[in-house]
């Protein structure tokens, strides 16, 4: 492009002088600048002679000549390592101005003198090099906007440097009188980046072309014209996260372009705020059933705002309703993934192929509810007729809940307690947790009686079903406290308790002993206090067997045998 060749024209040339790089606030100035710039600056050594200084929070032109100073010495001690460098006296000049001047910083009154005198010998060296000055608009108060600019036309002028100046259009403020009465003086010219969409998107993923992301992160950045390069290197950042998770394994291009399409989005919501991007609450509300819009008398109660956010996130067609979804969710909010779950999740994502196409059949299904007007109802109910079924086993209790209300919002009750079976069925078995309270509500709180009822119904039919053995295996492999393995415990005999622990030989058995003993730490509740007595009792039968019982029972859980106690 026309700017980036006239930039690298510029700092290859031998001339001094000063232009500015000038653009839109995000659209990647500074990326453009140290990405396609400076990279091929530093390829030869003869011409690494580079500075880079940000103007963020600089208060006056000492503190920005000491900061040039400070930014010249560090490049060219670790990147060009000249022989004169070497020199022991030299070398022991710039760490004692380093270490003299942050002294100094703090003893101003008695320092001043001193400290001016390290200024001007760590500035002497500036010359005859590229210097960038970048946040131009975000210096300190008290640093005057002439003091700068005087700066860099002595930087030009004087000291045989080629300076670029860094600036965000309409981000002056009060100086944009200063600048307009002293630019013309100053710079030489000025080059405008306004880039498009797509030169944006592909310049901050241009490190990345070579990941299978790459095309479908790209085309989702695009559809939602996300023209800002730290949205675009944020999104390129936890595609990368995420995708280390797995190793970088190749993936189905189904599970790339879904994992690409929901961190866009996520990243556009929770870290786009400013620049448009919807609110999480209304991607979720989208995903579950949503018909609050309307008020009670039939009217779109919602802001301009809120409807063109809940418009962003339609046409985009995003559904939150996979494990692999919360994955990305909890990643791009806390900015680290809890790497076993990400790749579980995403294994899980790609390992069935046929469970997608349902996947894709029972989101097809939604948008024939989200993306029309028209009176389809019919049609809705006949396309989650025939595509629940294939979903049932995976779906979360908040995406069953969404479609049984539709369904009766539609006259198909009979359709909607299908559902509703159908969905409890899959979890009756060895999933029969799943029904526990925390896991039912831990996305989102439950309450439609009829699916309350349902699952009450089978966790009762199970409980009478599942024996010591099972309730056993079940405390131990599952965190927390299921409450169905703990009222099969309260309610078995001792001596069945007893053939349980002889016949476990496992590294997890002391563990999980000790967690049904500790139910007795809950005297509220009647259940947990009858397992932790019938586990008391079941230890002290052990203790009186043997000499080595009683000393794994004492030592173990602080118990002994029964015939101890009444001695």
């Amino acid at each position: 492009m026309a700017v980036e060749t006239v930039l690298g024209d510029f700092v290859s040339s031998k001339e001094p002088g000063a232009i500015v790089l000038r653009g839109p606030w995000g659209v990647g100035k500074t990326y453009l600048w140290q990405h396609r710039i400076v990279t091929k600056l530093l390829e030869k050594p003869w011409k690494k002679r580079y500075s880079y200084v940000s103007l963020f929070g600089v208060n006056s032109l000492a503190e920005l000549k000491t900061a040039v100073a400070i930014a010249t010495e560090e490049f060219d001690r670790d990147a060009r390592k000249q022989k004169r460098l070497k020199g022991s006296a030299f070398r022991w000049f710039w760490r004692a101005w380093r270490w003299a001047s942050d002294l100094l910083a703090l003893t101003p009154r008695s320092g001043t003198a001193l400290s001016k005198l390290f200024d001007r010998i760590g500035f002497y060296v500036v010359r005859d090099r590229i210097v960038c000055f970048d946040d131009v608009e975000r210096h300190g108060k008290l640093l005057d906007l002439k003091d700068f600019l005087g700066l860099v036309s002595y930087l030009a002028e004087q000291r045989s440097c080629r300076v670029v100046v860094i600036l965000n259009d309409g981000q002056l403020g009060s100086d944009q009188a200063v600048w307009d009465d002293h630019r013309e003086k100053v710079f030489q010219g000025e080059l405008t980046y306004a880039p498009s969409l797509t030169q944006t998107i592909e310049l901050g993923l241009q490190e990345d072309s070579s990941t299978q992301w790459y095309v479908p992160v790209r085309e989702a950045l695009e559809e939602l014209q996300i023209s800002n390069i730290r949205l675009v290197r944020r999104t390129a950042k936890f595609m990368n996260l995420a995708m280390d998770t797995v190793e970088n394994r190749p993936l189905r291009p189904e599970t790339v372009e879904s994992i690409s399409r929901t961190v866009a989005m996520l990243v556009y919501s929770i870290h786009g705020r400013g620049v448009g991007g919807p609110p999480l609450q209304r991607i979720q509300d989208r995903t579950r059933l949503n018909l609050g819009a309307a008020s009670g008398n039939g009217e779109d109660a919602r802001t301009e705002q809120e409807r063109n956010w809940d418009q962003v996130v339609s046409d985009y067609g995003l559904y939150l309703y996979t494990a692999t979804d919360q994955a990305l969710v909890n990643m791009v909010q806390s900015g680290f993934p809890d790497k076993l779950v990400m790749s579980a999740a995403i294994q899980e994502l790609d390992g069935d192929s046929e469970l997608q196409s349902r996947k894709l059949a029972w989101s097809n299904a939604w948008h024939l509810y989200h993306d029309t007007v028209a009176e389809n109802g019919a049609e809705i109910a006949d396309a989650f007729e025939q595509t629940w079924p294939g979903v049932s086993e995976v779906e979360h209790p908040a995406n069953l809940q969404s479609a049984v209300r539709l369904m009766r919002l539609l006259g198909r009750d009979e359709l909607a307690t299908q559902f509703i079976k159908n969905w409890v069925g899959h979890r009756s078995g060895k999933r029969i947790n799943e029904l526990d309270h925390d896991q039912l509500h831990w996305f989102r709180r439950i309450d439609d009686p009829e699916i309350l009822q349902i699952i009450e119904k089978a966790q009762a039919l199970v409980q009478r079903k599942l024996g010591v053995r099972e309730a056993f295996d079940l405390f131990g492999s599952k965190d927390g406290y299921p409450p169905l393995a703990i009222a099969a415990i309260a309610d078995s005999p001792v001596s069945e308790l007893v053939a349980v622990l002889d016949a476990t030989v496992s590294e997890d058995l002391t563990k999980t002993i000790r967690k049904v003993l500790q139910l007795g730490g809950n005297p509220g509740d009647a259940n947990w206090m009858r397992a932790s007595q019938k586990m008391t009792e079941a230890c002290e039968l052990i203790a009186t067997r043997s000499p080595l019982a009683a000393d794994r029972m004492q030592n173990w859980f602080g118990i002994g045998s029964v015939a101890d106690e009444g001695d």
